[in-house]
């Protein structure tokens, strides 16, 4: 997870982020990141996740429907693979 910062008003709330491009490293094995973060994004993650059983049966048809048809372009890509090592690292909690 890659964050970009246009306005920092306490920049001292993030720490040892620096992403060195010219050393092929992203910053430091310790990082120091804003109070909160983590709850704000496991928030978005479960509300993304409590979408799915409000949809209409007929909109969760059309999102199974294009799966099956994309399952290789799916199973291929970037997102899939970083949920795949997320499942294998944190199994279900994940």
């Amino acid at each position: 997870m890659l964050f970009g910062l246009i306005q920092e008003n306490h920049p001292n709330h993030w720490k040892n982020g620096k992403i060195r491009v010219t050393h092929g490293v992203i910053g430091n094995e310790k990082y120091v990141l804003p109070f909160g973060l983590d709850k704000y994004i496991s928030d978005r993650a479960n509300k993304a996740a409590n979408i799915y059983p409000s949809m209409s049966p007929n909109q969760q048809n059309k999102i199974q429907q294009y799966t099956l048809a994309n399952e290789v372009k799916i199973g291929q890509s970037e997102i899939f693979k970083a949920m795949k090592q997320d499942f294998e690292l944190f199994g279900d909690d994940a």
